[in-house]
């Protein structure tokens, strides 16, 4: 009895069912970046325009050397606060994430028949309602 690698045909099930998901999830990606870039730019320009006014408020009574002095210090603390957030550890992923696809496939053959039969059945109905 020989066996047969299922790997292909499980990955051309799941490309059929996933790709209007996968459509609509680069579609929400784009708008998501896209609204990121824009926050990330109105950011800048509302901090450029807050360091000014410290800058401005700040000069005749520090001088400008000490103007120059605090508005470094804010940026100091900004790029601080994140380069932290930067170098903050990823969460690592949990077991049930990490279980690799070929060793439940040589280990637990009963599972995978019936993700297969389930997966037909799915491509099946899917054939009908179009």
């Amino acid at each position: 009895m020989t066996e047969v690698d299922a790997t292909p045909l499980l990955l051309a099930v799941l490309r059929q069912m996933g790709a209007p998901r996968v459509a609509m999830a680069a579609r929400r990606a784009v708008i998501v970046v896209g609204a990121a870039t824009l926050a990330a730019m109105l950011l800048l320009a509302a901090l450029g325009c807050g360091l000014a006014a410290l800058w401005i408020e700040t000069a005749p009574r520090l001088g400008p050397a000490g103007a120059a002095l605090a508005v470094a210090g804010c940026l100091l603390v900004l790029g601080l606060a994140a380069l932290a957030v930067a170098l903050r550890r990823p969460a690592r992923p949990t077991a049930a994430v990490a279980i690799p696809l070929d060793a439940l496939m040589r280990d637990d053959k009963a599972t995978m028949l019936a993700v297969a039969v389930v997966a037909g059945l799915c491509v099946g109905l899917a054939g009908n309602r179009r």
